[in-house]
């Protein structure tokens, strides 16, 4: 089962490869586009991290890979030699990455939306937003690294929009620009971001949209954060509590909501848009030393937020940190952290392809446990 989907997940893809246009520059570049793409992932599924090793294995496997193009109904390449590691370098360097990453997103939009018109509950649809650096990359005059600001449909693990900033500073500018795209499939869905993002609320663009919103606020945040930390959350009765074990210790999570419409507050002076306040109690032992930790998180929430209950409100907070697991994944089963690329177009590109395999780990269960089968067997993975 899990290798059928895998195969319908490559065969997305694939498809999306054999329709791309060419991409010739002065580097002469005379490489099939859509056949260096689905090359390139294939050599990053079997855990060929830089060219140089990419390289090496295409010299193995290039004929099965041809024959799969060919079939799929992809032209001939002029040359059926595979790739050296300097026509991949040239070709990292000449292919449009924020075009590709547009087009890769629009693709991934398209299926979260067909999955979720599928289901017979579609419930609330989550997008989870948050920015990682990418770790080589780094601006020349700055001395920062790049970052990728990714917006995640949570029930899926779909990225449907990414946008690559020199700095961090751009991502409240980034995701402005990705909420102005107005996607009618995404109208009415909760976004979710972590504090930094705060300063959104006080904007447009998430009513623009025609979204929710329910976004962490901090310290930074001055007096809102005191007076949403000192309301008598002690007297709220309609609460939910949730239980965990996992990863080396318990937890013991309360959420409470309280609906500002009801209380006097400053809060909706700053932040018009805002209807709700939410607090969440954590308390963590670690199952190995013992040692037991108490902390609180706020939150504020659109007019939806105040209507669900508690226990849809800490869902969606749980839910928001799937996207640090998809960061996770890139770094750590992908390498992305391990990437030795400089140049600014390469790393978006091959950023984008680590995010595709990571889609396609989800499906398979895990990412690692793909990456070791398809390094075993590649062939009887993509396409049983």
């Amino acid at each position: 089962m899990m290798a059928s989907l895998i195969s319908q997940e490559f065969g997305r893809y694939l498809n999306v490869c054999l329709n791309y246009k060419e991409c010739r520059g002065p580097n002469g570049v005379r490489r099939t586009a859509g056949l260096m793409i689905i090359g390139i992932l294939l050599a990053t599924c079997a855990r060929c991290e830089s060219q140089r090793s990419q390289a090496r294995w295409f010299k193995t496997e290039w004929s099965w890979i041809l024959e799969a193009w060919e079939k799929a109904g992809g032209k001939s390449p002029s040359t059926l030699k595979p790739p050296r590691q300097s026509d991949i370098s040239r070709f990292q360097k000449v292919i449009p990455a924020s075009e590709f990453n547009s087009i890769i997103d629009a693709e991934e939009r398209r299926a979260a939306a067909t999955e979720l018109k599928a289901s017979n509950d579609r419930g609330i649809i989550h997008l989870s937003a948050d920015g990682k650096a990418r770790k080589g990359c780094v601006d020349s005059e700055t001395g920062r690294t790049e970052v990728d600001l990714t917006l995640l449909e949570t029930s899926s693990g779909r990225v449907v929009a990414a946008v690559s900033l020199e700095t961090k500073e751009g991502e409240k500018t980034a995701l402005k620009k990705i909420l102005s795209e107005k996607h009618e499939e995404f109208k009415g869905a909760v976004l979710t971001t972590d504090a930094g993002m705060t300063s959104i609320l006080k904007e447009t663009a998430i009513a623009d949209a025609e979204m929710e919103a329910l976004i962490q606020i901090k310290g930074n945040s001055g007096e809102v954060y005191k007076e949403v930390k000192s309301m008598d959350w002690d007297r709220v009765k309609t609460k939910t509590t949730d239980l965990s074990k996992g990863h080396g210790r318990k937890e013991h999570r309360t959420t409470r909501v309280i609906d500002l419409n009801f209380v006097e507050n400053e809060i909706q002076d700053k932040y018009p848009s805002i209807e709700c306040a939410v607090e969440l109690e954590k308390w963590c032992k670690n199952t190995k030393t013992g040692a037991v930790s108490h902390s609180f998180r706020y939150y504020l929430g659109t007019a939806m937020i105040s209507r669900i209950l508690p226990k849809q409100v800490h869902t969606i907070i749980r839910d928001h940190w799937k996207i640090e697991t998809y960061h996770y994944v890139k770094d750590v089963n992908l390498g992305e952290d391990r990437s030795l690329t400089v140049s600014s177009n390469a790393s978006r590109f091959t950023a984008r392809i680590r995010g595709m395999i990571a889609r396609m780990g989800k499906v398979y269960g895990s990412t690692k446990i793909l990456l070791e089968d398809f390094s075993r067997r590649p062939e009887s993975i993509l396409y049983s």
